[in-house]
């Protein structure tokens, strides 16, 4: 009979026949040697597990992920996508023994961001278009006075083009200070606010949420691996949190038949207000329209919040996964608030 009074040593999980179990067997999120290990769970991270996740060789490929399919891209993109919206069910599904490959991470990324990127794209092409073509007109209006001073309306202005002794000085006068594209002075012209027309503004505005949405998932990848040296789970491997930020912000897909609405309205409010009587009314528009981008921001940045706390909570089995997702975002809108206050980009 066992004695109450001594320790007994730890028996073994009679699941596991280590005695059939060839090689090292990693805990799948800080490769700690878990071979022998009484219990499923890893002394070095305390990430529980079940050891047929890590044995049996069936479990390690899933069924639809776009990682693990390679030669089925699109299938495998859009299973991946759908099985998102359930991230319940989808971080349930996903453990960390089944292998990641950050290639396969980061393009899922850009599929997923492209047809956001694309919109906004679109966006600025609209006002560098308009730039362009402004720039060519005030050009064109100085080589022609140039050509027949006489013929100038204004005196003072057809005085300013003599002084220039012949053509060569005046076109490099004109690459200084009237660039066209692809003239790389004519991008520096565009960032300046005061060279862009009014109903810009809004698209601009539209632009940089754009940016923001498409760099967000990699700031708060940076944050959390800030995170995880302050906590006891400093080993985790860094594909694991870039997993759970990448499958989480897919949620941007959605997002681009929104802001691609956007853009078709405001276009529309540009090119259409051509009836002095209904500027106020189209400026009205504007406004809803820019109000729309920030609700589209908002609804992004509150799914990307629910999707990571879930992967945090049910892969990554952090205890407290809300509060950590929390300070991670509350930190990422204080950086970019800061960058835009001191320095915009634009």
């Amino acid at each position: 009979m066992d004695n109450p009074g001594v320790a007994q040593p730890p028996t073994l999980d009679p699941s596991v026949d280590w005695g059939q179990t060839q090689g090292e067997i990693l805990c799948p999120l800080c490769d700690y040697n878990l071979r022998g290990l009484p219990d499923p769970r890893c002394p070095e991270c305390g990430y529980r597990f079940e050891w047929a996740d890590l044995i049996d060789p069936a479990r390690r490929r899933h069924p639809y992920l776009f990682e693990h399919h390679p030669t089925r891209k699109a299938w495998s993109f859009y299973r991946t996508v759908r099985g998102g919206l359930w991230p319940h069910r989808f971080w349930t599904s996903l453990h960390p023994a089944q292998p990641s490959y950050v290639r396969r991470l980061i393009l899922y990324w850009f599929l997923a961001c492209l047809p956001f990127l694309l919109v906004g794209l679109s966006w600025l092409f609209l006002v560098l278009s308009n730039l362009a073509g402004r720039t060519q007109q005030e050009r064109a209006a100085i080589i022609a006075t140039f050509n027949n001073p006489v013929a100038a309306l204004d005196p003072a202005f057809a005085t300013f083009v003599q002084h220039f002794p012949n053509r060569a000085a005046l076109d490099q006068y004109l690459d200084t200070h009237l660039p066209l594209p692809p003239n790389l002075r004519f991008l520096q012209r565009a960032l300046r606010r005061e060279w862009r027309p009014p109903w810009t503004q809004s698209l601009v505005r539209l632009v940089r949420v754009s940016l923001i949405l498409f760099c967000w998932p990699w700031l708060t990848f940076l944050i959390l691996l800030l995170y995880r040296t302050s906590m006891r789970r400093a080993r985790i491997r860094n594909v694991h949190i870039l997993r759970c930020v990448v499958y989480c912000s897919d949620v941007i897909l959605w997002a681009a038949p929104a802001g691609a609405l956007a853009y078709l309205v405001r276009v529309y409010l540009v090119f259409g207000a051509l009836d002095p009587a209904r500027l106020s009314f189209h400026r009205l528009d504007a406004a809803a329209v820019d109000m729309a981008g920030i609700l589209v921001a908002g609804a992004f940045f509150l799914a990307f919040i629910w999707r990571l706390t879930i992967a945090y909570r049910s892969y990554l089995r952090f205890d407290h996964a809300l509060a950590t997702v929390l300070a991670s975002q509350i930190i990422a809108l204080l950086i970019v608030v800061n960058l835009l206050v001191e320095r915009p980009p634009f």
